[in-house]
């Protein structure tokens, strides 16, 4: 199974940093098609991006937004 996704919707629209979770057996051919795509990464998003993640910010994001819209989702009639 292949799992594709963005930061766009959960964070901020120009965040523009997606991932996939692959199976290891498709790791390989992903990052040959990545390199022949994509000339450049943003790679000072991706170090902050980590970061944020690995210092807990993202889960506590996470957390705070599903909280807000299941209120606003409860409020509506």
């Amino acid at each position: 199974m292949v799992y594709l996704g963005t930061f766009s919707k959960v964070l901020f629209p120009t965040l523009r940093i997606g991932y996939h979770v692959l199976p290891p057996a498709l790791i390989e051919a992903f990052v040959q098609v990545r390199r022949f795509v994509d000339m450049h990464s943003q790679l000072m998003e991706q170090v902050v991006l980590a970061d944020f993640m690995l210092e807990g910010h993202y889960a506590r994001h996470l957390k705070r937004i599903r909280t807000l819209y299941a209120e606003r989702r409860a409020a509506l009639p």
